[in-house]
């Protein structure tokens, strides 16, 4: 019996040491394979910035999910390989730019799809650049004006406005209704434009806060033909006003009209003679006609 205490104590011993071995290489195997599956990932990091700084939130979807990022934030994740597509949402009047180094990317508008490959570390900048411009349109002297073309169409009276922002850089054409006896006189500042008869194109540049004012005036003026006859009928008139007859007393009063030369004819019936008289403004009288040269809000 005291011989065997030894025997059991090296078997012990032994039995021991086997363990320490048996997990040791267990342990070492786990860190094989802890290593081994740890370069078999790549990372992928998503830096924003914009200009100005810190102006939005800018919002990322896809194959890394949601994430949200303000300006020189920056998120990173661990992923096996395969292609990953990301896309950033854009707020209006903004433009994005997209560079990438550390891998393979192809590279869209507001996306990116990145072909990630074991051991890549990929970052892909964001840079966002505010280059949006505003256009203000004034309304004076009028009511009920009618505005269409490229900010929609809306109807302001005297002393009103509207604000189109956040618009990209380009062209855009306005247009307002002008009623018969007005005219349209449109002033701008702030960018480049090009004033029509009753429209303006305005070549919105980045950033560009343009104002345009429509000041209507009304300058109709009304022309009143008056027959006097001593009797008789269906004396026959024609020329700038239209055509039209009128019997002894009758008149027809043309209004709203514009400044400028208006010639009236009467066809004289035989045996009549024919005599003109105007008042309330110029007119030049001339047999059977007159040419009435009528000036801002004048009444003849």
């Amino acid at each position: 019996m005291s011989q065997s205490k030894p025997f059991y104590k090296y078997h012990s011993i032994v039995a021991t040491f086997g363990i320490i071995i048996a997990v040791m290489v267990g342990f070492f195997a786990v860190s094989v394979n802890s290593a081994s599956a740890q370069s078999e990932t790549g990372s992928i990091t998503l830096v924003t910035s914009s200009d100005p700084a810190g102006a939005v939130d800018f919002f990322y979807f896809g194959g890394l999910g949601s994430i949200l990022l303000d300006d020189g934030e920056s998120h990173q994740e661990n992923r096996v390989p395969g292609d990953y597509q990301v896309y950033q949402s854009l707020p209006a009047g903004w433009v994005v730019d997209i560079s990438c180094t550390g891998g393979n990317v192809e590279i869209g508008e507001g996306n990116v799809i990145i072909h990630l490959a074991a051991g890549d570390d990929v970052v892909c900048t964001f840079a966002n650049t505010d280059i949006g411009g505003s256009i203000t349109i004034n309304t004076a002297g009028a009511t009920d004006r009618f505005y269409f073309g490229g900010l929609g169409s809306f109807t302001q009276s005297d002393g009103d406005s509207r604000l189109s922002d956040n618009l990209m850089p380009g062209d855009y054409q306005i247009y307002q209704s002008v009623a018969t006896g007005w005219t349209v006189d449109i002033s701008c500042s702030g960018g480049d434009v090009t004033v029509g008869d009753g429209n303006v194109i305005v070549h919105l540049a980045a950033n560009d806060d343009v104002v345009c004012t429509f000041n209507n005036i009304n300058v109709g003026g009304s022309i009143t033909i008056l027959n006097a006859s001593a009797g008789g009928s269906g004396f026959y008139y024609f020329g700038n006003l239209g055509s039209f007859s009128l019997d002894d007393g009758q008149s027809k009063v043309s209004s709203d009209l514009l400044p400028g030369d208006y010639q009236i004819y009467q066809s004289i019936p035989q045996a009549w003679e024919l005599a003109i008289s105007c008042v309330g403004g110029d007119a030049t009288i001339s047999g059977d006609n007159v040419i009435v040269h009528l000036a801002a809000n004048d009444d003849v």
